[in-house]
């Protein structure tokens, strides 16, 4: 008798990679990704995703990491893991004024940012890498495309949604003429700017003319959403960021390689060209909308005074409950230049006021204060006009929260990451299969430009996507410089 049974639609070994711990530490990659979008909408949840998913999920990742593969052996590696045992000796150091630190969204978020981001290239072989940039690069901006589509179309219709007090901004035009996402209007050119240069490394590292064209109508979002923000650190960065997209763009694509030293002068001045035209480019996006802003406003003035001037020389009195016409978008965004830039709108003043506040407490070069409380610490010698417990500098807040040492540290980690970067940006510069690798440093440049204007990088309550992506970034330029990857097939 026959016992033959009829096979499976799924074969086991494919079943069985898609549950592999690499491909699970992916996706829990992207719901960090998500969560720093989804963080301003709704923080107590997003709080118990970080705790109860990705922290969890970051320690089993390190754990197989360390198991299966010579991770620990890796300069970068042990440089980071002194920085995060640093971080625990504070954490102890501080114990009876930062009580139950380890428990804190902050900690679980720097868990996940580390042993997630910062980890998961290590898990890939190197013909594996590519791919993996390329899925989160596309998750990242699929969500920030369609929350720029949302928050200009609320522009376009002149409304705003404030679903919540306590959170820090709106979606739409805000009270102080610039777009916001739900959060600050410079924390919202951030993640339009992570968009942008996301958005060049994939239309640049794709070969299908498509999915190219599929990735103009986010960056076009994008590019005016940055624009209404009027973030003049975001605008900046962006643009320093597109100067090295394009000059690795013109080395590899555009010059040969005979006239190496006149073709890297040219790809200089033509990338320098583009950064200025991309500014003034922000600036005109807002001076259009403001013109059509007032063009409307005047027509709809027009159009309500004559409905006026009819309903009272008519012999009828309109209804009560009849709809006045609908009010078309009034509001103007701010077109503020580079005023104050002599000491970056007050945040020359905010640093000099840590740096005395330091001077008067010494002992936090040693000990560090965590950062749960060095806001709190330092807020006394702010100036009384600067925002309370923000240091709008990433490496400011390191140092308050950890210490000299653990600023040395964080420093000497950019550093290697710098020599790094720059062997993989001069290693066959002509070659065109570097290019991704090579474009991927420029999340790098505008994470780290991002982060000396504001406050993301390792203090964060929770993830930010400039957090996420610079750490992301630096563990797959980490691994590009060791060998140069191909870029993704379609």
């Amino acid at each position: 008798m026959s016992t033959s049974r009829k096979p499976s639609r799924f074969p086991r070994p494919l079943i069985a990679s898609l549950f592999h711990w690499k491909n699970i530490a992916t996706v829990a990659a992207a719901i960090t990704i998500a969560v720093s979008f989804y963080r301003y909408m709704d923080l107590l949840h997003s709080g118990a995703v970080v705790a109860y998913l990705l922290y969890p999920a970051s320690i089993g990742c390190l754990a197989l990491l360390l198991y299966h593969s010579v991770y620990v052996r890796l300069p970068e590696v042990r440089l980071f893991g002194t920085f995060f045992a640093w971080v625990l000796v504070v954490i102890a150091l501080n114990m009876n004024r930062a009580d139950g630190a380890l428990s804190t969204e902050w900690f679980h978020s720097l868990c996940a940012t580390s042993f997630l981001c910062f980890s998961l290239p290590y898990a890939f072989e190197s013909t594996e890498q590519p791919r993996i940039v390329s899925f989160l690069a596309w998750f990242t901006v699929f969500i920030g495309g369609a929350l720029s589509a949302l928050s200009l179309y609320f522009v376009a219709t002149g409304r705003i949604i404030d679903i919540n007090a306590s959170i820090e901004g709106v979606l739409g035009i805000g009270a102080d003429n610039r777009l916001g996402m739900f959060c600050h209007p410079n924390t919202a050119a951030s993640i339009c700017g992570i968009g942008i240069v996301l958005s060049v490394y994939l239309y640049f590292t794709l070969r299908g003319k498509l999915l190219r064209f599929v990735l103009l109508f986010p960056f076009v979002l994008f590019v005016i959403a940055l624009a209404l923000t009027d973030s003049r650190t975001g605008i900046l960065s962006t643009a320093l960021a597109l100067g090295f997209d394009v000059f690795f763009i013109l080395n590899t694509r555009c010059f040969c390689a005979p006239k190496k030293l006149f073709n890297s002068l040219l790809a200089i001045v033509i990338a320098t060209a583009c950064m200025a035209l991309f500014y003034q480019g922000n600036v005109w996006i807002r001076q259009g909308y403001n013109a059509l802003t007032s063009r409307v406003t005047i027509g709809t003035a027009v159009i309500v005074e004559a409905v006026k001037s009819t309903s009272t020389t008519g012999d009828s009195t309109p209804d009560a409950n009849e709809s006045s016409p609908a009010q078309a978008p009034s509001t103007e965004v701010s077109n503020r230049g580079l005023s104050n830039f002599d000491n970056f709108n007050g945040r020359t003043a905010i640093w000099s006021a840590t740096l005395k506040g330091l001077a008067e407490n010494p002992s936090i070069l040693l000990t560090g204060t965590t950062p749960l409380i060095a806001g709190q610490t330092m807020t006394p010698y702010f100036p009384t006009e600067a925002p309370r417990g923000l240091f709008h500098n990433s490496f400011v807040a390191v140092l308050v929260s950890f210490g000299l040492p653990g600023l040395l540290l964080i420093l000497a980690f950019i550093a290697l990451l710098f020599v790094r970067s720059l062997r993989l940006i001069t290693r066959n510069l002509y070659n065109e299969q570097q290019l991704p690798a090579r474009l991927l440093t420029s999340v790098l440049i505008f994470t780290l430009a991002e982060s000396m204007m504001e406050q993301f990088l390792f203090v964060d309550g929770m993830p930010s996507l400039v957090w996420v992506w610079f750490l992301l970034a630096a563990g797959f330029t980490f691994c590009f410089s060791r060998e140069a990857p191909q870029a993704p097939a379609d």
